[in-house]
């Protein structure tokens, strides 16, 4: 055998050998690489995820470090004292006017004084004298109209600002700037290449997201699920200071949302959560998360500047800790488009910055001194909208209760419903300007059961007559106190708490005997604000006389409805020549 033939022999061999040792490794090297891509894919996810969490915007790091260096302590202020003049402890009560004593009867024998004749009308043929109007039996007198008199001549008012509706964009916060996963740009670092998946290999199927979890928020009438993967909240340092705050806000920032982003703008608009409502639901939403109450209104300020409100946080230093108030506190800070009142603010930059509790009592102590940040988040942040237009769409909780009065001795007895997570929700509102009060709408179940059975009582009666009806309503259904004695402090009402709370005062009734006279007759009302009292006055279509107020050459008929017995037109004596305060209602 020639070599060369061997040669070609040993190499075919050679080749034999090799491609089997090469088949029989296939399997094991395939086994290999699938299992190297996926472990190479699962590191590059995780890459990914830690650049992601560590992506923030320059904004958002611009201010964090603003917040590392820029804190100073800053003393409060004690905001004015809105509702202080006392109220009476008791209902005022109209006395009647004593009716004319009879003439004694005339002695046997004496000469009678003949009768003066009645006037004979010009219309009337002479001799025939037109007969008496006899009342229908069982019809009780109606009194006569109290005589004019204007008990103040005020000025024409400045036009009100449109009316905002709950929910709509003039007074919902902003669309929160949360960039969920899917949007975020890639990070400038670049990847390390062996993290990626080798080219051309096919990709492989992605590990699934971790699972969605679901958290309920506590609001009003039932829980609120919202889904998450995992907290965006980060550790709160300790000491609590400027910078533990800093880098709270940078955990934030960088925290991936993802679905619980997209839940808490999709809740906020089907909840129709105004400024107001909606740091009262993030706030919950944080101490579901945090457990805490710190990091629940570090995450409440948060979303606000989120949502292009100016919030601001200061914490309580050593100096300023109370009982109520240790050192290291977190309060939330917001400058309102209404001034609110018996609150502590800061003065920050020319505005004033209250410190607002939201859904529980303020410190009895108040706020003495803390530190805070005097700058601006960047951007063009608005002031947070206190006017409630009504309540948001809560879950409604009907309550019923009976009420009685009597009007021209006749005996009236209905059942209403009123909703109790409204009254619920407005039980730490705080004391703002009397037209927000004026404003808040009365619920569903209010509107569904009080307002039919008022309207066909009124039927058939005059404009004077419909709303003596109803101030006689107001006056006598319901059981008077003052908030101190009911609340242990001043507590405006709306429609829904006078209903369901069981007693009221002035304001309250007020307020109540506005929206009805709105709702059921169209006519105009204004709040009349004394010293230590708050009346209406109504402007009629037809001519009704007693005391009234000029407004703009307007004239706007008194009625009280905490003067026990007066009908429209009677002022209590004491406030005949006052000038009140106009409120005008929204």
């Amino acid at each position: 055998m020639s070599l060369s033939l061997r040669s070609a022999r040993v190499t075919r061999a050679l080749v034999r050998s090799s491609l089997l040792v090469a088949l029989a490794a296939i399997p094991l090297t395939l086994a290999e690489a699938q299992v190297s891509e996926e472990e190479r894919f699962r590191r590059y996810l995780e890459q990914q995820e830690r650049q992601f969490s560590s992506f923030m915007s320059a904004q958002d790091s611009a201010f964090a470090n603003f917040l590392d260096r820029d804190w100073r302590a800053m003393q409060s202020f004690a905001a004015s004292q809105g509702y202080t003049a006392p109220k009476p402890r008791t209902l005022p009560r109209r006395t009647p006017t004593p009716a004319p004593r009879p003439a004694p009867p005339t002695p046997t024998g004496r000469p009678t004084t003949p009768a003066t004749p009645r006037p004979t009308p010009a219309n009337t043929p002479p001799g025939n004298t037109p007969p008496a109007t006899t009342p229908p039996a069982n019809t009780p007198p109606v009194p006569t109209a109290p005589p004019d008199n204007v008990v103040a001549n005020i000025p024409a008012l400045p036009p009100m600002p449109p009316r905002r509706v709950a929910g709509t964009p003039g007074n919902r916060p902003a669309p929160l700037a949360l960039i969920p996963p899917a949007a975020r740009p890639l990070p400038a670092r670049p990847v390390d290449p062996s993290l990626l998946p080798p080219e051309p290999a096919p990709t492989p199927t992605p590990r699934p997201a971790a699972p969605a979890q679901t958290l309920s928020v506590p609001f009003y009438g039932g829980p609120i699920p919202l889904r998450y993967t995992r907290s965006p909240l980060p550790a709160l340092g300790s000491p609590v200071d400027g910078k533990a705050i800093a880098d709270f806000y940078r955990g934030l920032a960088s925290a991936d949302w993802g679905v619980l982003a997209e839940d808490l703008r999709a809740q906020s608009e089907a909840l129709a959560l105004d400024d107001y409502a909606y740091a009262q639901f993030v706030l919950r939403l944080g101490r579901q998360l945090a457990g805490d109450e710190s990091r629940a209104r570090l995450l409440t300020w948060y979303l606000l500047l989120k949502s292009n409100v100016d919030a601001r946080v200061g914490y309580i230093g050593p100096n300023g800790a109370t009982a109520q108030m240790p050192a290291g506190s977190i309060v939330l800070l917001v400058p309102s488009t209404v001034m609110v009142y018996n609150t502590t603010y800061f003065t920050l930059q020319n505005e004033k910055f209250f410190a607002v509790s939201l859904d529980e009592a303020p410190s009895p102590d108040g706020i003495g001194r803390l530190f805070t940040y005097d700058g601006n988040y960047p951007g063009q942040p608005r002031k947070m909208d206190m006017r409630i237009a009504r309540t948001p769409n809560l879950g409604v909780a009907p309550e019923k209760r009976t009420l009685r009065w009597s009007y021209r001795d006749t005996t009236h007895t209905i059942e209403i419903s009123a909703d109790r997570n409204a009254v619920k929700y407005l039980e730490w509102f705080p004391q703002v300007e009397w037209d927000v009060w004026f404003g808040i709408q009365m619920s569903q179940p209010a509107r569904e059961t009080l307002l039919p059975q008022l309207r066909r009582r009124l039927q058939g009666r005059s404009e004077r007559e419909q709303v003596n009806f109803l101030i006689r309503f107001v006056q006598t259904a319901f059981e008077y106190k003052t908030d101190g004695d009911q609340f242990g402090r001043e507590k405006p009402l709306s429609v829904d708490e006078t209903l369901l709370y069981p007693f009221s005062d002035c304001e309250d009734r007020s307020i109540l005997f506005a929206a009805l006279v709105r709702e059921l007759t169209g006519l105009e009302v204004v709040g009349l604000l004394y010293p230590g009292h708050m009346a209406t006055a109504v402007k009629f279509r037809e001519q009704v006389s007693g005391d009234a107020v000029m407004i703009g050459g307007q004239r706007y008929v008194v009625s009280d409805p905490t003067y026990i017995g007066a009908d429209v037109g009677e002022a209590m004596p004491q406030f005949k020549t006052v000038t009140p305060q106009i409120v005008r209602i929204p």
